[in-house]
């Protein structure tokens, strides 16, 4: 079987940005889970937040405040690749 020229191979960089759309803005059960996945995370995150004058002291406080903060890093890059119009979506106030 060979393609044609009109069916050429998605690159592996399309079909992250597309399965990252599907998982941010779709409506399927995985979709559904991703989001819930996400918020509790989210509310993990705000947890720590609360909770960092208390955790100061503890050693290992620089390591769970680096990880959040590569999970922020990693969170908005794939939200950013997930939005149709990067430009349009660094505007929007979210």
């Amino acid at each position: 079987m060979s393609k044609t020229t009109d069916e050429a191979p998605q690159s592996r960089f399309t079909r992250l940005r597309s399965t990252l759309r599907l998982l941010y803005h779709g409506q399927s059960p995985t979709a559904q889970r991703f989001r819930a996945a996400a918020l509790i995370v989210d509310l993990a995150i705000i947890v720590f937040f609360i909770l960092t004058p208390l955790l100061r002291e503890n050693a290992s406080f620089l390591w769970f405040d680096y990880s959040i903060a590569a999970l922020l890093a990693a969170d908005l890059v794939a939200r950013a690749l997930a939005a149709t119009d990067v430009l349009r979506w660094m505007r929007q106030f979210q």
